[in-house]
């Protein structure tokens, strides 16, 4: 599943000149966006806002329920969806898989709102009945210690993906997969390989990280 951007204009949008019949992509004006909230109730109050704040600097309860309250819902049909497919596939094939976390990536530049955006959400969704248990991981928690950034010599290289303890995120976040005996994983070359749950922890490891420079084979 691709999660798309969607971008809340203050102005109507321009006419699309690509020429393409369809597209996966769709422009909204704020107001236009705001009115898919429906009947959705508003489940923050100006306490909740206080309560954040130093963390969401700067956002407003409008806004809230204008932007971020119609992607909470829009999220919260992805994940009944997904969550009645889950059910649907596992009495088809008639297994008890647990229950698969829903996860949601939220990537940008450098301050442009993503911890806000993604206190906001959290905050949101966790007022949802269908998911209560709503947990926020930040890559901020991976990065390396100052120290170790200037022994390296990479502290003008703060928050660029070497600056990140990458085997920490991996033991964090296990991979998870449907198929028997391992998962698929694909590589920054464009190859996928599939890792057997027979590997080394040590190996698994080795390859999320560009830190120990060695070379793939052909093979695990």
């Amino acid at each position: 599943m691709a999660i798309y951007e969607f971008k809340a204009l203050a102005e109507e949008p321009e006419p699309l000149l690509t020429g393409l019949q369809f597209s996966p992509y769709r422009d909204f004006n704020r107001e236009e966006w705001a009115r898919l909230r429906a009947d959705t109730p508003m489940t923050l109050v100006e306490r909740d806002l206080e309560q954040l704040s130093g963390l969401m600097d700067g956002l407003s309860l409008d806004e809230v329920e204008q932007i971020y309250l119609p992607m909470s819902r829009l999220i919260n049909l992805y994940v009944q969806a997904a969550q009645e497919l889950h059910s649907v596939s596992s009495r088809f094939l008639n297994r008890k898989d647990r229950r698969v976390p829903f996860i949601i990536g939220i990537a940008g530049s450098v301050a442009v709102g993503k911890s806000t955006s993604a206190r906001a959400l959290r905050a949101l969704l966790a007022r949802w009945p269908d998911h209560p248990q709503v947990d926020l991981i930040t890559t901020d928690g991976f990065l390396l210690p100052n120290a170790e950034l200037e022994r390296r010599g990479i502290m003008n290289r703060k928050g660029f993906p070497e600056s990140f303890d990458s085997t920490e995120n991996m033991y964090l976040i296990p991979a998870t997969s449907q198929h028997p005996g391992g998962v698929n994983v694909l590589f920054l070359d464009g190859s996928v390989r599939f890792a057997t749950d027979r590997m080394d922890e040590s190996v698994w490891r080795a390859i999320g990280t560009i830190s120990g420079h060695e070379t793939v084979g052909g093979g695990f």
